[in-house]
């Protein structure tokens, strides 16, 4: 009966992992369909196109690359689900990805200086502003 629970628990640490993994790619997908692609494209048919500050462009790329790959961790947690056996690791998902996450590096160093961008660039504002009511909080 005591293996019978761990295998459970095992399980479902990992089902709560993917879920958590499901609301986080959802947001981010919010993120990037409504603010990311749209700031590019208000720079990109502006008449008076200056091109995107470097670190706003870093920010908008890195967004664009972690959402594709959370998506691919996702895919992986799911199918590792799908397939669970009592001693199934889950620890080498992790390290497969862990390389990738450097990602993050460059978003979350530019996170401060892209909010205040945003906000001060009326052209930008207005995406925001637009965008929020997008937004699915939860």
């Amino acid at each position: 009966a005591k293996k019978g629970k761990a295998k459970n628990r095992r399980f479902l640490v990992a089902s709560e992992i993917r879920e958590t993994e499901i609301t986080y790619v959802g947001g981010l997908k919010q993120l990037v369909w409504y603010v990311c692609n749209r700031v590019m494209y208000v720079d990109a048919s502006s008449s008076t196109r200056l091109g995107l500050p470097p670190h706003l462009h870093v920010f908008l790329v890195a967004a664009r690359q972690i959402l594709k790959l959370n998506f691919r961790l996702l895919s992986t947690l799911s199918s590792r689900l799908l397939h669970w056996y009592h001693q199934q690791p889950l620890g080498d998902v992790f390290s497969q990805f862990g390389p990738l996450f450097t990602l993050y590096r460059d978003y979350a160093s530019n996170y401060a200086k892209v909010v205040r961008t945003l906000q001060s660039n009326p052209r930008y504002r207005k995406v925001l502003a637009d965008s929020e009511r997008h937004f699915i909080v939860g």
